[in-house]
């Protein structure tokens, strides 16, 4: 086992503020053949402690020895209603050819006479990559884990166990409680607006546009747009994409009827680079 968590700020760590996600993320446990999921030996949810607040937890007990990977159902990503929608495993980005990769894929095995240097003997640290695999497309899946089988093989030195079960009916050293998986997620906006003076600031007053189309695209590493991926319409003259993974991304605009784009001069910072973060100021070029 051991924990799902939102890694807000996307570093693969468990830090202090970060939490769980909520109770009934489906996680499920496989066989490997050949690297890859085999057969589905069992299924379970995640849960908060019996005692305490902290929750994200998992837990596959009584196993035999062998080696298993630890899988997250695409399922939990797809609707408005599921807990991980809109999320992204830890590291997971949009490269400059608009891919889907993931950085984030420690081995969380506890070395175990393997000299594999990904292995990975660290607690609280995502070990979670997504996975395009036949039949696993979208999951976020762990590399193989060995369990077993000498009577002393696993990890004791894990340092967040959910309280109330700890290590199961195991003794600590047959349990390997270092399976854990960090999702995070993103979003991009914010504002359109009818620059009255066009001097390239929002200022209090000027009318805010409804029904705005604004198309996302993901950049290329010249800055030009490739692949579009979203579009949505202002509303009180805010707009946002979400569910976003890290990466470049450019945002165009369907000019309304008998408008121009106001000047992108009003801070000098940002004309060439929107990544200042300046706030209400005009963005877009023509």
């Amino acid at each position: 086992g051991n924990r799902l968590w939102f890694d807000t700020d996307n570093d693969g760590t468990i830090n202090i503020g970060e939490v769980g996600v909520p109770d009934g993320v489906e996680v499920r446990l496989y066989t490997v053949v050949g690297g890859a999921p085999g057969s589905l030996v069992a299924t379970t949810y995640t849960s908060t402690e019996t005692i305490g607040t902290d929750r994200g937890y998992y837990l596959f007990d009584d196993l035999l020895p062998g080696e298993y990977i630890v899988v997250i159902p695409a399922s939990n990503f797809d609707t408005t209603t599921d807990s991980l929608y809109g999320y992204w495993s830890s590291g997971a980005s949009r490269d400059l050819t608009g891919t889907l990769v993931d950085s984030f894929q420690p081995d969380p095995d506890d070395n175990q006479g393997n000299v594999d240097p990904a292995d990975d003997d660290t607690d609280s640290d995502d070990n979670g990559f997504l996975s395009s695999l036949a039949g696993f497309n979208g999951a976020v899946i762990s590399h193989p884990v060995l369990v077993g089988p000498a009577s002393d093989s696993e990890p004791t030195d894990e340092t967040d166990k959910q309280t109330g079960v700890d290590d199961g009916t195991q003794p600590d050293e047959r349990s390997n409680l270092k399976v854990d998986f960090g999702f995070y997620t993103l979003s991009l906006g914010n504002l359109v607006w009818s620059d009255s003076d066009n001097d390239g600031a929002y200022d209090s007053g000027e009318p805010l546009l409804d029904g705005v189309t604004l198309n996302l695209y993901a950049a290329d590493a010249s800055g030009s747009p490739i692949g579009a991926l979203d579009t949505v319409t202002s509303s009180g003259g805010s707009y946002r994409f979400e569910g976003l993974p890290e990466g470049n991304y450019i945002v165009t605009a369907d000019v309304p009827t008998g408008s121009n784009s106001t000047v992108d001069t009003a801070n000098s910072a940002d004309t060439a680079d929107a990544n200042t973060n300046a706030d209400n100021n005009d963005n877009g070029i023509s």
